[in-house]
């Protein structure tokens, strides 16, 4: 359970797979501190978050969106896993 404190790196976006060999001195790595496996884990939370509290994009609810702050966290959680996705995709080796 070492690499449970790499998550807040990988929160902000940063390099956690670095930062662990860097650390443990080692080239094996959890596949949870992959940006693209991590993001992937936040995107389904966080759609399953919404799912639950049944998100629905109608009028009703922009115009409630203070009274829907579950839906709210979900949305945006689902949204930040996409980003993490992307970044991981973009930033991982290409050998």
């Amino acid at each position: 359970m070492k690499w449970l404190k790499y998550f807040p790196a990988l929160l902000k976006l940063r390099d956690a797979v670095t930062l662990y060999q860097q650390e443990q001195q080692t080239d094996k790595v959890p596949k949870i501190l992959h940006r693209r496996v991590f993001g992937a884990f936040i995107i389904a939370v966080g759609t399953a978050i919404a799912v639950y509290t049944g998100v629905d994009f109608n009028a009703d609810f922009w115009n409630g969106i203070t009274d829907n702050v579950e839906a709210l966290v979900g949305a945006g959680l689902a949204l930040y896993g996409a980003v993490m996705h992307i970044v991981g995709w973009f930033k991982k080796d290409r050998s």
